[in-house]
């Protein structure tokens, strides 16, 4: 998964300088940015919903920006650590589904007369696993295993690939050279995540980051 991860992020490069150059020649703005924040994470199935886990998401995105127009497309590549975590007394035990996040989204800006611009969007998002564990804390005392392993069975095999649904609003604030970003979001799960049966993931997730203009 790393070298995939790589490789990706390599193609990503190599693929910025001309699109920048043709979007600028178009009248589009572009805007790099970068951004990390919180995920609230968890799986419903067939019956009650787990525990949420709190984890972390970051990464990157390119806002591409239509001439004369309020709507923008964004897409992004984000770490996401998702699952469940349940809670008895001391001992807790979490089921720890890391991934690769590619959101595409379409977005409107609502723009006004200062700084401040807010935001609405949404879009598909695929989503790439790059770990599952099983992982457990008692009195203090902590344990972790993989899914795969031939303890459990497999009972917990993460499926690869996932794709969910994004919606969410946010804003940006102007500061100089660069603008502050902020985003309140909920990931929908269409794809099950487990093999098991039916496990889709949903999370909600708050962001901050920065974004700076390309060429400008």
């Amino acid at each position: 998964m790393s070298k995939s991860f790589r490789a990706l992020v390599l193609l990503l490069a190599i693929t910025l300088i001309p699109t920048t150059l043709r979007a600028q020649e178009a009248g589009v703005s572009l805007d790099l940015g970068v951004k990390a924040g919180v995920n609230l994470a968890t799986l419903s199935g067939d019956g009650e919903s787990p525990g949420r886990r709190t984890g972390f998401i970051g990464g990157g995105h390119l806002t591409i920006s239509l001439p004369n127009s309020m709507f923008y497309f964004q897409p992004e590549l984000l770490y996401s650590m998702k699952g469940f975590s349940e809670s008895d007394g001391g001992t807790t035990a979490t089921l720890a589904l890391d991934y690769i996040d590619i959101p595409l989204l379409v977005g409107i800006q609502f723009q006004t007369s200062g700084s401040f611009t807010p935001r609405v969007f949404l879009g598909p998002q695929a989503s790439i696993n790059a770990s599952c564990k099983l992982k457990g804390t008692q009195d203090g005392d902590s344990a972790s295993i993989d899914c795969d392993s031939e303890l459990i069975e497999g009972v917990f095999s993460a499926k690869s690939v996932l794709f969910d649904m994004l919606f969410g609003a946010g804003f940006d604030l102007a500061m100089g050279k660069v603008d502050l970003v902020f985003d309140a979001r909920y990931d929908l799960g269409l794809t099950d995540a487990l093999e098991l049966g039916s496990s889709k993931m949903s999370a909600f997730q708050f962001l901050a980051g920065v974004a700076f203009p390309l060429g400008n």
